[in-house]
């Protein structure tokens, strides 16, 4: 997370997938705050995200 200029380096990395489907552009929202963040998920009624929610620790 950076703050003030909004310079900083890349520590690390991550991807995510369900099998099958990674998940793509317009089906998730990441919201991060001073203490930490939240990544929602959306999946649809055929195929859905349990749980949708998930906190991320910044620390």
């Amino acid at each position: 997370m950076v703050q003030g200029l909004g310079v900083g380096q890349r520590t690390g990395s991550w991807t995510a997938a369900d099998g099958y489907r990674p998940v793509s552009a317009g089906t998730y929202d990441l919201a991060l705050g001073p203490d930490g963040g939240t990544l929602t998920v959306r999946g649809t009624p055929s195929d859905p995200v349990m749980p949708a929610d998930h906190t991320i620790d910044c620390h």
